[in-house]
Parts: C-alpha cells; sequence; structure tokens
C-alpha cells in the first residue's frame, strides 16, 4: 500500500481514484481509473484504504461456485494477493505463475491435510465439520455466529478470524452459488479437499 500525490487536471484533493499502478525499477506508472469517488471521509487515509479493501474483498466474493468446484479451479480465480497469501500461510515459495502455485497449494492440502487440520483452532474445525455435514457448502448467513473478518492483504495481514483462518489455509471460499433461479452467498470446501477432510473424519 503506498501514499502518493499525483496531479491531474480536474481532479480536486479530495477524490479518491480506483484504479491501477505498475512498477517501474523505484518508479510508479498511473495506468488509468476506471472510478472516481468524492467524500468527505476521503481526506481519512484510513476510511479511504478500508473503503477500498472492502471493495476489493466484495468484488473477489463474485467469484461463481458449484458443489463441484475443485480448490485450483478457485484459486485460478482468486486475486493473486490471496494465492500469495495461502502460500506463505502455508511455507510455499509465492514466486512463479498464479496457476503453478495453485496446483502446488492443492498438492500440498492433500498430502499434509491431518496435519492442517489438527492445527486448527477448535472454532475453525466447528465450521468445516457444520460444512461436511451439510455436503460441503452452506448459506453464508448460517455462519454469522463465527467470526469472519478479513482485510484484501493477506500476506502483510493475514486473516486471524475463525472463518478467515480457513479462507488464508486454502480450506475454504466464499462467493455466489446459483440456487433455485437466485444467486447466494455461500461458503464451501473445495470437492477435492472435501474428499480428503471426509477420509480424514470418517
Amino acid at each position: 500500500n503506498a501514499n502518493f500525490q499525483i496531479n491531474i487536471p480536474g481532479v480536486g484533493r479530495n477524490t479518491l481514484l480506483m484504479g491501477r499502478i505498475h512498477p517501474f525499477g523505484n518508479i510508479y506508472f498511473f495506468a488509468g481509473a476506471f472510478g472516481v469517488y468524492n467524500s468527505p471521509m476521503i481526506l481519512d487515509p484510513d476510511i479511504m484504504m478500508n473503503a477500498y479493501e472492502e471493495k476489493m474483498i466484495e468484488d473477489a466474493e463474485k467469484l461463481v461456485l458449484s458443489n463441484y468446484s475443485k480448490l485450483t479451479a478457485i484459486l485460478n480465480k482468486y486475486p493473486s494477493h490471496w494465492v500469495d497469501g495461502i502460500c506463505s500461510e502455508l511455507s510455499l515459495d509465492t514466486k512463479g505463475r498464479k496457476n503453478i502455485k495453485s496446483q502446488i497449494i492443492a498438492e500440498k492440502l492433500k498430502k499434509d491435510m491431518p496435519l492442517i487440520f489438527e492445527s486448527l483452532p477448535e472454532k475453525s474445525k466447528e465450521v468445516l465439520k457444520i460444512l461436511l455435514n451439510n455436503g460441503g457448502y452452506i448459506n453464508y448467513g448460517k455462519l454469522k455466529g463465527f467470526e469472519d473478518e478479513i482485510g484484501f492483504w493477506w500476506i502483510n495481514n493475514p486473516p486471524t478470524s475463525t472463518i478467515g483462518i480457513l479462507r488464508v489455509k486454502g480450506l475454504l471460499a466464499v462467493g455466489k452459488m446459483p440456487v433455485a433461479g437466485r444467486m447466494y452467498k455461500i461458503a464451501m470446501i473445495p470437492k477435492d479437499i472435501l474428499e480428503e477432510l471426509q477420509k480424514l473424519l470418517s
């Protein structure tokens, strides 16, 4: 995250630009804006960054899932920050292409599932058992009794909430699923990880 100033004609100081920057050595080039917002609260950098993180998380959770979704397919659609955060959490290399890292994460979870499961807090294990008893996924609202706070930058700020721990370990995904013609926010254990957990707990 970085705070910097840039002079753009017609854009005042009290403006939030949603866009992209690209690094070239120690220099960052602004690559265009896809959103412009004005609010007195933008003067507070903490409020500005919180709003930015919430928007990025909201966008990432628009991922469409099915009860057949596998971990690698989910990770390939994740933000790179999240895949790198999962790699870091599982003591894997964060360098390389996202699709290769996704395969390595899936292999790691399958290989070390007993150890990874045992390392979880009891509340996180309880969430997994609820999902297992429901076929692997559940309407997200039914988990409202569990802490679920997360940030967007998983390497620098890995989630520590009950559900967040499961997400940063690659054991649980949050997205949208079509049910009876409507889209619902759901939590699910990826299909291949579900099978590993079922073996472990059977």
